[in-house]
């Protein structure tokens, strides 16, 4: 649940390193069931219903991979590090869902073809206009088969990714003094 401390940041007081794993899984499921939703409305895309809920959608992700990360770069340990295997590539996949949803992108791209008669404001405009390029940048208009592809080397970049920041941590273990 959200914190209530400043700046909602987390209460590590109250966290244990196993409440991590579940609250990101938690936090994925959340998300995937939100951006479903905004793929397969049946209503004809608008701003208020693809893009806003779009970036309202997995705060409770959010707020747990920040706490996660927090945890994870400051004061690490074998269940920590252990979360951080096994979700690397959960959290790859998590965003080749979200980004790499033609239902999704479809109603992004009607949005970004039709922006400049949608009565946008600037920081609307913006927002379609950073999302649709991100949405393209990480493959959304890749042919199926070659995001078959990309979303493999997504997982396994991600693995490799933790595995060296992991073995880097602990060469720089042995080498302090």
């Amino acid at each position: 649940k959200p914190s209530t401390l400043p700046f909602g940041a987390p209460d590590f007081s109250k966290i244990k390193d196993s409440d991590y794993l579940p609250a990101i899984l938690a936090g994925m499921a959340e998300q995937k069931r939100e951006v479903a939703a905004i793929a397969n409305n049946p209503a004809a895309p608008t701003f208020n219903n693809v893009m806003v809920p779009l970036e309202r959608s997995g705060a409770l992700l959010e707020r747990a991979q920040l706490a996660f990360s927090a945890v994870n770069g400051a004061n690490t340990n074998d269940t920590i590090q252990a979360t951080d295997t096994k979700t690397a590539p959960l959290l790859a996949q998590h965003r080749d869902y979200i980004y790499l949803n033609p239902k999704l992108f479809k109603r992004v791209e009607t949005l970004y073809n039709k922006r400049d008669s949608l009565g946008l404001n600037a920081e609307q405009k913006r927002l379609l206009q950073v999302q649709y390029d991100y949405f393209v940048k990480v493959g959304a208009k890749l042919d199926p088969a070659k995001q078959v592809q990309l979303k493999k080397l997504n997982t396994e970049l991600s693995s490799l990714e933790t595995k060296f920041t992991q073995t880097l941590l602990a060469a720089a273990k042995d080498g302090a003094l």
